[in-house]
């Protein structure tokens, strides 16, 4: 399936990122995309595929996102293939200088 827009989040921006999103589609949710993967379809090669074919990755920005393995290897996955990053900053948290 291929979708317009990735929104990179951690569990505890989720309400964050499903206000960002209700903005620009008011039916839809952040996490839905990935909850309407296939039956038996990997949750990880489901994550790729959808990071893969996106036109851009939102980046939910906060502490909790720069603490975040997953959310940087979703960023680290979306520059390996091109994809246009755009951060959205939702507290003001300082960016981590090197990955962990």
């Amino acid at each position: 399936m291929r979708h317009e827009v990735f929104i990179s989040h951690t569990t505890g921006d989720r309400l964050k990122a499903d206000a960002l999103c209700r903005r620009w589609r008011p039916t839809a949710s952040a996490a839905g995309s990935l909850r309407a993967t296939s039956w038996g379809q990997d949750y990880a090669e489901a994550l790729v595929d959808a990071v893969a074919s996106c036109r851009a990755l939102v980046l939910v920005f906060s502490r909790h996102a720069n603490d975040s393995a997953h959310v940087r290897r979703e960023l680290e996955l979306a520059v390996r293939r091109g994809v246009p990053i755009v951060p959205i900053r939702v507290e003001d948290a300082p960016m981590a200088k090197t990955a962990t």
